[in-house]
C-alpha cells in the first residue's frame, strides 16, 4: 500500500486540482485498505473516494475520515446516501442519471423512505446493465 500511497503524493504534488482516489478492487484486483486511505485522507488536494467496494464499515470510515464518499457500484448509492456520502460515479446513470438525481434529492430533503422506493424502482436498470 506504501507505493499506492507513495503515487497519490506524487501526482498531488504537481497539481492543485482536486484528486479522486478510486477503489475498486473488482478492476483492479486489490482494494485500498482504510488505512492506506487515511494516509491519503492527510493529503491536503485528495478529497474524495469512489468506492466499489459492499464494505460499509470501509465506507463510514472514509466519511470519518472527512472525505467524501461516492459510490462505484450503482446499487451502493443509497447505502452509502444513509452513511453520508454525496452520491455516485455509476454506470446506471448514463441511462437513469435524471432519477438517481432524484433520488439523491429526495434523500436530502429528508424523504428517505421515498429515495428508497425509487431505488427499488431503479434496481433492474442495474441488473440489466451489469457486467460479471
Amino acid at each position: 500500500m506504501r507505493g499506492i500511497v507513495e503515487h497519490f503524493r506524487a501526482i498531488a504534488a504537481v497539481t492543485d486540482r482536486p484528486i479522486i482516489a478510486y477503489n475498486i478492487p473488482g478492476r483492479v484486483v486489490l482494494n485500498l485498505e482504510t488505512e492506506a486511505i487515511a494516509q491519503l485522507a492527510e493529503i491536503p488536494n485528495v478529497g474524495a473516494v469512489k468506492q466499489a467496494n459492499p464494505d460499509l464499515e470501509q465506507a463510514r470510515a472514509i466519511v470519518e475520515l472527512g472525505l467524501d464518499l461516492y459510490a462505484g457500484d450503482d446499487d451502493l448509492v443509497l447505502p452509502f446516501l444513509e452513511l453520508g456520502g454525496w452520491g455516485g460515479v455509476c454506470v446506471h446513470t448514463h441511462v437513469v442519471g435524471p432519477r438517481v438525481k432524484d433520488m439523491v434529492r429526495l434523500f436530502r430533503a429528508g424523504d428517505v423512505e421515498g429515495a428508497r422506493a425509487l431505488d427499488r424502482e431503479l434496481a433492474p436498470s442495474i441488473d440489466l446493465l451489469r457486467v460479471s
